[in-house]
This record gives C-alpha cells, sequence and structure tokens, in this order.
C-alpha cells in the first residue's frame, strides 16, 4: 500500500513539473510557499505533540505501522521543501492536513476523556464504596459498644429482654457489615485485624448476655434467701424473747407459772439458774449478729469484703453451739435447735448467702470488664478504619489527580491543535489561496480578456 502511494505521488510529481510554466517569477513563488509550508509540516511531524499524540495510537494500530506512515509524510514534506509538488496534491495536502488535525484533535479528547473516566471509576467503584464500608462498620461498632451498658443496667427482666432484642438487632447490623468489608491488596492484615476486633466485640456481647441472665437468677435466689432469713429472724425472737422473761422472772421470784408454787430460794436464786439466763442471753445476741451478718452481706460492693464477714458469721455459729450445750436438756433447746440449724445452713451450707453475693458480684466485675474490653476493642478498631480510610482516600486523591492531569493535558494538546489548525488556514489562505491560486486565476483572467481584446499572439 505504502509503494503504490509513493508510486502515485511520483508520477503527480513528474507530471506536475512537464506541466508547470515556465516562468521565474512564478517557480520562486511555488517555491517560497512550499518551503514554508514544508517547514510548518516538518516542525510538526518532529514535534513532542505529535509524539505525544502517535503514541497511544501505536498501542491501537502498532508501532511499526504508524512509523511507516510517518516516514511517508517525512517524504512528502521533502519534496514539498523542493518544490516538487504540484497544484492538486497542495490542495489535497491542505485539506488532508486539516482532516488530521481535526482528528487528532478528536483522538486528544477522547483519550483524555478517557483517563478522566477510568480514574472517576477507580473513585466511584473501588475508593468510595470502601470508604463507605469502613465508615459504616466503625460506627456499627461504636452504637453495638455504647447499646451494651444498657444490658447491665436492666432493672427487671422485662426491660432486659427488650433491651437484648434490641442489642441483638445493632448485633445483627454489624455482622453484616463486617461481611461487607472485603480486603484489598495490601490491606489483608487492616482488615484481618478489623474483622478479629468485631468477631471479639461480638463475642463479648454474647457473654455480657448471658452473665445478666445469670445476674437475674442469683438475684432472684438471693431474695428469697432474705425472704427465708426474716422470718427465722422473727421465729427465733418469737421463741427467746419469752423464754429469757419467764426464766429471768423465776429467778427472781421462784414463780415458773402463775398459780403454782414456787420454788425455794436455793434453787431458783442460784447460781446455775443466772448461767443459764446469761447462756440464754448469748445465745440471742449470737442469733442477731448472725442474722444481721447474713442479711447485710448483699449490701456488700467487693468481693474481698465477703470472707471477714463470713469469718464473723462462723464465730456466731460457734458461739451459738457454746450456748446450746451450756443449755443442757432445757425444753428450750430442742424447740430452738432446729430453727438455729436452719439459720447455719443459710449463711455456710449449698447455695449460702455469702456464696451467692460473691458470684453476683464476681459477674458484675466480670461485666465491667467486658464492657472495659469492648470499649478498647473499639477505639482499636476505629483506628484500623481510620488507616483504611486513610489508604482509600490517597487512591481516590491519586485517582483525582491523575483525572486533573489528564484533563490539563487534553485542553493543552487541543489549545496546541487549535493554535496549528488556525495557523494552517491562515497560511493556506495567504500563502496558497492569495498568492499561487488566486494569482494565477487572475493572470488567467487577464490573458482570457487580451484574447477576446484581438490579442492572439499572447501566451496562455
Amino acid at each position: 500500500m505504502i509503494d503504490r502511494l509513493r508510486s502515485l505521488f511520483r508520477n503527480r510529481f513528474h507530471s506536475g513539473e512537464s506541466k508547470r510554466p515556465v516562468g521565474r517569477s512564478k517557480t520562486s513563488i511555488g517555491q517560497s510557499v512550499g518551503s514554508a509550508v514544508a517547514g510548518l509540516l516538518q516542525r510538526l511531524l518532529e514535534s513532542r505533540f505529535l509524539t505525544a499524540v502517535l503514541n497511544p495510537l501505536s498501542r491501537l494500530f502498532g508501532t511499526e505501522r504508524i512509523q511507516r506512515h510517518r516516514g511517508l509524510a517525512m517524504e512528502l514534506t521533502q519534496r514539498l521543501r523542493e518544490g516538487r509538488i504540484g497544484l492538486g496534491i497542495q490542495l489535497y495536502i491542505g485539506i488532508g492536513g486539516a482532516v488530521v488535525i481535526t482528528l487528532s484533535a478528536s483522538l486528544v479528547a477522547w483519550f483524555s476523556f478517557n483517563q478522566a473516566g477510568d480514574a472517576q471509576n477507580r473513585v466511584n467503584e473501588d475508593s468510595i464504596p470502601e470508604m463507605t464500608a469502613a465508615f459504616g462498620v466503625a460506627r456499627q461498632a461504636g452504637t453495638l459498644v455504647a447499646a451494651a451498658p444498657r444490658l447491665v443496667t436492666a432493672a427487671t427482666p422485662a426491660d432486659f429482654t427488650d433491651v437484648a432484642a434490641a442489642v441483638a438487632r445493632e448485633q445483627t447490623d454489624f455482622e453484616t457489615r463486617l461481611q461487607a468489608l472485603t480486603p484489598r491488596e495490601g490491606e489483608e492484615d487492616k482488615v484481618s485485624r478489623i474483622l478479629a476486633h468485631g468477631s471479639e466485640i461480638i463475642s463479648n456481647i454474647g457473654a455480657i448476655r448471658d452473665s445478666v441472665s445469670r445476674s437475674f437468677l442469683l438475684s432472684e435466689r438471693s431474695e428469697e434467701l432474705l425472704t427465708k432469713l426474716e422470718a427465722l429472724q422473727d421465729e427465733l425472737t418469737g421463741i427467746l424473747v419469752p423464754a429469757i422473761d419467764d426464766h429471768l422472772f423465776f429467778a427472781l421470784t421462784g414463780y415458773r407459772n402463775l398459780g403454782q408454787r414456787p420454788d425455794p430460794p436455793a434453787r431458783h436464786f442460784s447460781k446455775a439458774e443466772f448461767n443459764r439466763y446469761r447462756h440464754m442471753i448469748e445465745l440471742q445476741a449470737h442469733a442477731t449478729t448472725a442474722t444481721q451478718l447474713l442479711g447485710g452481706v448483699t449490701n456488700l460492693t467487693e468481693i474481698p469484703l465477703i470472707e471477714p464477714v463470713r469469718e464473723r458469721f462462723e464465730s456466731a455459729r460457734d458461739g451459738i453451739g457454746r450456748s446450746l450445750v451450756a443449755l443442757g436438756k432445757a425444753p428450750l433447746r430442742d424447740r430452738i435447735s432446729p430453727v438455729f440449724d436452719r439459720l447455719l445452713d443459710l449463711g455456710l451450707g449449698e447455695q449460702n448467702g455469702f456464696d451467692l453475693r460473691a458470684q453476683e458480684l464476681g459477674l458484675a466485675n466480670s461485666q465491667r470488664d467486658l464492657l472495659e474490653r469492648n470499649r478498647s476493642l473499639s477505639m482499636d478498631l476505629v483506628a484500623e478504619v481510620e488507616g483504611m480510610v486513610g489508604s482509600a482516600s490517597a487512591r481516590a486523591q491519586n485517582a483525582t489527580l491523575s483525572s486533573t492531569q489528564a484533563i490539563l493535558t487534553g485542553k493543552r494538546l487541543l489549545l496546541v491543535l487549535n493554535l496549528v489548525s488556525i495557523t494552517g488556514a491562515l497560511l493556506i489562505g495567504w500563502l496558497f489561496v492569495g498568492k499561487i491560486l488566486l494569482r494565477r486565476l487572475k493572470t488567467l483572467s487577464d490573458r482570457m480578456r487580451g484574447m477576446a481584446g484581438g490579442d492572439l499572439e499572447a501566451s496562455v
């Protein structure tokens, strides 16, 4: 194809030379015009602008093919510089140049728009969704962590059920956002840490929920224990107080029952009767101490405080045992011993008040630790998300800069093309149309008028 074009142009050039009129002034004008146009085309072919335009085209059509056409253009430019191109070929070259400039402008705009579109796609399909997903995870993690304390502060099981349902909805939303977070190349570690933090937060929420449920069960048992303790205290008071009053009255007067004869002073006003009275008083005091210690354990706020109270209760138990032994075989001992057994079982048996309180405080401490751990995990998760958002923002900024650069480059190339187009149009109008075409037409018109006037000897 290239060889056929060259032969065609060569024949046209030779035919143009054979038909060119011999005239020194016309030849010099044609050569000056051809030289000027050839110089302009030579600078265009050797310019960086044309190189920038041809580089994308070489990727589409092949470097070798582009270079061959560029070589043909250089050969045509050389022939134009030497003045070996006819008028028709010059006209074709001018029109072809305008077409080339128009196509170049279209290609520049096309590639600039493609680059800007690619940059916008990277922002819309990559950076923005990633930032949105990361922000969603961070926000939902904060919401879930903030909702967790409401589980602990629920006053009743009904309130706890409502709060647990609301937290479960927030947890489901958080899990959905975690699943939507997809790692990019180079960010696998960050995403893995975010997923690990999120999983631990979810696990801690479940542990808090189970802990609060168990706390309500322990609270119910503690209330039952306090109810039993209050009943035992009333029962002990109903037995000991009348027994102590009756025995004091007997020790002072000798009367056990009104209407009976009193015992002799040697018997009722003896040391043994007063010792029995003292043991009954001590038994009442130990019973009061034991019930107060067991009832007050629910007010303790720290686990280490429970053990001293337990030791004091055990001391009261020992005092109760000694006082019951000192009563001997008195009927009072048989009546009151079963009541004291039930009291001691509430304080020292299985599921006693001290163990229940220790379990309640342990659960409360565990809940505080889990809430604090969740707050720490939320901060770490936000820090990882900020790292991801920073990376995505940097990529978006780079894409924006690339788009801006492509647009600026396109503007500059289009400006150069416009300048070249305007300059070429002016040169064609001034040099080709004005000095060659119109000049020749005027000369031909003058000769025709001369011939019409009778001058048949003039050469045309």
